[in-house]
């Protein structure tokens, strides 16, 4: 949020010279219905207007003006109310300048005194997060917590409310506390929300980001992305042993989703050309089952493996296709017996309108027994 708009604007600062007269109303009103209200700036006013009165008590000097700071928020209190502007005055950030609204819009000094006590005794920026969180100014409630050193708070009102990249980028400007501690323990926040979404892949790079490579690796395995899996299980440094172990895995995940994309783990990174041929057969990649049957020197799975089912595969489209002509002599007959019979309601429905127009005009109805003045004969 910008500073200054509404209750929950930080106040951007209203610096023109006060007036003591009923100008200075219509400037408060003017700020109190704008569209949006500035209340930040109409409360600087009545601040630096008390501020000057308590100068001027202990300078003991007098003044001759009329109109003073309590005049002022009376004036507030009445086009505003209480509550609202108790929270445009936290929004400030200025505590002794709520005290001073609770005080004369007659709020409970036992919740409000408590409330402003509690808030005097935290840290700077967790005072004001805590403002920003009940005021709805996450973003700057973020900001400010991460200022406070508490980055888990940060994660949470983040991972709540879906500002993550506001999170993250705060983190990483390095203006709001230590850059790369916090920036890692946002980025591996971000991540986990991420992959619970099943945004495995972007939750890999969010990962990568906070340099945790294994719980990178482990969403590209999640989203079966067996190319930066396997480059990023090289880059890590694992033995081939692992390696193999989470080819294996992706293979099996993908045998029955992209048996085509299994095949390519199972010979480049498993050695298993047996098997690769086998699911590209089921893929029916005759192509590329042939290809890699060849470039590995083993063309007897051209005759074991790819030429039978290559036969199956043809065969059954030659069934379906045989089928076919059945099936459309069938169909073309329900279509057939779907229009007489929409031809036979349509005629029936312009016989129905004729007779009603005929015994209309003359005077009586279909099935009446006559027309004319007759009509049912009263039965005593």
């Amino acid at each position: 949020g910008g500073g200054g708009g509404g209750a929950g604007g930080e106040v951007g600062g209203d610096w023109a010279p006060l007036l003591d007269d009923r100008w200075e109303l219509v400037i408060l009103s003017t700020y109190a219905r704008s569209e949006p209200p500035d209340l930040g700036a109409a409360l600087t006013r009545v601040g630096r207007r008390r501020e000057a009165e308590i100068a001027s008590t202990t300078s003991s000097s007098s003044s001759s003006s009329s109109f003073d700071s309590a005049a002022a928020l009376k004036h507030l209190l009445t086009l505003i109310g209480g509550e609202a502007l108790y929270n445009a005055a936290l929004g400030t950030y200025d505590l002794a300048l709520a005290y001073l609204v609770g005080q004369h819009a007659a709020m409970d000094p036992g919740e409000f005194v408590a409330d402003l006590r509690m808030l005097q005794d935290l840290p700077e920026p967790l005072r004001k997060a805590n403002i920003d969180r009940r005021l709805g100014r996450y973003a700057r409630c973020i900001e400010h917590l991460l200022e406070g050193g508490d980055v888990g708070g940060a994660c949470e009102v983040a991972a709540k409310r879906r500002l993550f990249p506001h999170a993250l980028a705060a983190a990483s400007s390095g203006q709001h506390g230590p850059v790369q501690p916090a920036k890692n323990e946002v980025a591996r926040a971000y991540a986990a929300q991420l992959g619970s979404e099943r945004r495995h892949e972007d939750a890999a790079v969010a990962f990568m980001s906070a340099g945790d490579f294994a719980g990178a690796l482990g969403q590209y395995r999640e989203a079966l992305a067996w190319r930066p899996a396997m480059t990023l299980a090289a880059r890590m440094g694992l033995t081939p042993a692992e390696r193999r172990a989470v080819a294996e895995e992706l293979c099996e995940g993908m045998e029955q989703l992209d048996p085509g994309a299994a095949a390519a783990v199972a010979s480049q990174h498993l050695g298993d050309v047996d098997r690769a041929v086998g699911l590209l057969c089921r893929a029916r990649e005759w192509r590329e089952c042939a290809r890699v049957a060849y470039l590995h020197d083993r063309g007897d799975l051209v005759e074991t493996t790819l030429a039978p089912a290559a036969a199956e595969a043809a065969s059954g489209l030659l069934t379906e296709a045989l089928e076919v002509p059945a099936r459309v002599a069938k169909y073309i007959a329900r279509l057939r017996d779907l229009k007489r019979h929409r031809e036979a309601m349509a005629q029936a429905v312009e016989e129905g309108a004729a007779a009603w127009s005929t015994f209309g005009a003359g005077g009586g109805r279909p099935g009446g027994g006559g027309g004319g003045g007759g009509g049912v004969e009263d039965v005593d």
